[in-house]
């Protein structure tokens, strides 16, 4: 007599699943595997910089990951939100690991860029230092900018 093809429940305790269909007229067996305990949920912080905030920004001081940012420009020229892994705010000329540009702006109409997991990945870009941020007028070097002129926001974790 041929079984019945599909899942059914296992006789166990766990609530597991058994497979069968023509292939394999014996049951394969499926177990539910509970999740691991992780400890306590992380939830990410938000931070932000207002204008006439500053442009050398330390969000962490150990590692973590940056999951989002949002910077504005009300300067007519284009600057540079750039990314480090360090514990310590930027100074002048250290590289950063990554670099975006800010579109220029106006009082009025500011340049805007939002990073979320699109680019910075579901969760998140990891840096294993620490999460420090600067806005600059350079795309290669940090070189502040002016920090009236800049609002940064975002959350890490």
């Amino acid at each position: 007599m041929p079984q019945e093809l599909g899942w059914r429940p296992a006789n166990d305790a766990a609530g597991g699943f058994e497979e069968v269909d023509d292939e394999h007229p014996l049951p394969v067996y499926i177990a539910r595997v509970p999740v691991m305990a992780r400890g306590a949920p992380i939830f990410p912080q938000p931070f932000s910089y207002p204008l006439a905030g500053s442009v050398a920004m330390l969000v962490k001081n150990a590692q973590g990951f940056l999951n989002s940012v949002i910077a504005t420009n009300i300067n007519a020229a284009v600057r540079y939100l750039q990314v480090f892994n360090q514990s310590t705010a930027p100074a002048a000329n250290q590289v950063p690991v990554l670099s975006l540009p800010i579109p220029a702006g106006s009082a009025t109409v500011p340049g805007a860029l939002t990073l979320g997991s699109d680019i910075l990945g579901v969760d998140g870009f990891y840096l294993t230092n620490g999460i420090a941020l600067g806005v600059s007028t350079a795309a290669g070097l940090y070189t502040a900018a002016t920090a009236t002129d800049h609002a940064v926001g975002g959350m890490f974790t």
